[in-house]
């Protein structure tokens, strides 16, 4: 579907997806929630699987009920297409990732609040070529942004805050209800096993008394030590009040993915400036660093140093 703002569809009468839709639907019933126009402009996936037994031999009628979120909104938009195939997303990504290793790696993020990670953000993330299966892994990086219960982005503040899905890998699988499932199931187990509030909150304890010494005033006033207690404190809740009738649907699809400086094409390198000899007499051959021998391009005594 590409849809603004909401929409729910029947396959020969019978209900067979939704999306930003009222539980009690009338003719004049407006959308729940808003579809910026980069999603709506995008198809999202509706498995409707279970309801194959709705098709039969001959014509077939899907019919679409479109929803605005105002009865004054400028614009509308309701494209739908029916695709029958064997395609199971999770076996498809499974021939390439590890995918126990990346439920556990996604959990984790979403479980922690982690933002600007790879679910969150497209960000602080590397992937590495496991050797042993030929299967790909994700490694968390630069969790400098954790224990928060929203993002601190513009992402819209309705999204799950249990999973996150701005990875496109995260978003493709979520939009499958096995997938789900299998993410609810590993969350769970971590929060059981893993998630101890207590010895959580003496670690934040033990590393408070450990950098109290050192901040500055600028840094004690910054540091957020009872937003991060509150987290831990309520995490679990939160968690279990969200998934109790299972995870939510969150079909919103990422946008394109940020270019560092919006340039698609580096910069072209500048030439390097020619050394002088007042350089090169400040720096005689016996005393040069790995560093210095590199500036000054000197072959020979980087050669030395890596040699020892």
């Amino acid at each position: 579907m590409k849809y603004d703002d909401g929409f729910v569809a029947y396959l020969n009468g019978h209900r067979v997806a939704s999306a930003n839709a009222p539980a009690s639907l009338r003719w004049n019933s407006k959308a729940t929630n808003g579809h910026d126009d980069p999603s709506a402009l995008k198809f999202e996936s509706f498995n409707i699987s279970k309801h194959k037994d709705k098709l039969r031999t001959g014509k077939n009628v899907i019919a679409i009920h479109g929803l605005n979120i105002d009865s004054g909104s400028s614009d509308m938009l309701i494209v739908a297409e029916l695709e029958t195939n064997d395609y199971d997303p999770e076996a498809a990504v499974q021939e390439l990732v590890d995918l126990d290793a990346f439920y556990t790696f996604w959990a984790v993020e979403g479980l922690l609040g982690f933002w600007d990670g790879y679910s969150g953000n497209r960000n602080n993330f590397f992937i590495y070529l496991n050797p042993k299966n030929d299967k790909f892994h994700f490694l968390p990086w630069g969790a400098d942004c954790l224990f928060e219960k929203y993002s601190k982005l513009r992402v819209d503040r309705r999204a799950p805050y249990c999973v996150k899905t701005m990875g496109l890998l995260a978003h493709k699988l979520y939009q499958s209800r096995p997938a789900r499932e299998r993410y609810q199931r590993r969350l769970m187990e971590i929060i059981e096993d893993q998630w101890d509030e207590e010895a959580l909150l003496a670690e934040t304890r033990r590393i408070e008394a450990m950098l109290e010494p050192h901040l500055s005033p600028f840094q004690r006033r910054s540091v957020r030590r009872g937003q991060f207690r509150e987290f831990i404190r309520n995490r679990r809740a939160d968690i279990l009040n969200e998934t109790a009738e299972g995870m939510p649907i969150w079909t919103s699809a990422p946008g394109a993915p940020p270019v560092i400086g919006g340039r698609l094409k580096p910069k072209p390198k500048p030439k390097p400036k020619p050394q002088t000899e007042e350089a090169r007499r400040r720096h005689p051959p016996a005393r040069r660093s790995i560093w210095i021998a590199a500036k000054l391009r000197d072959t020979t005594v980087n050669k030395r140093h890596l040699t020892k």
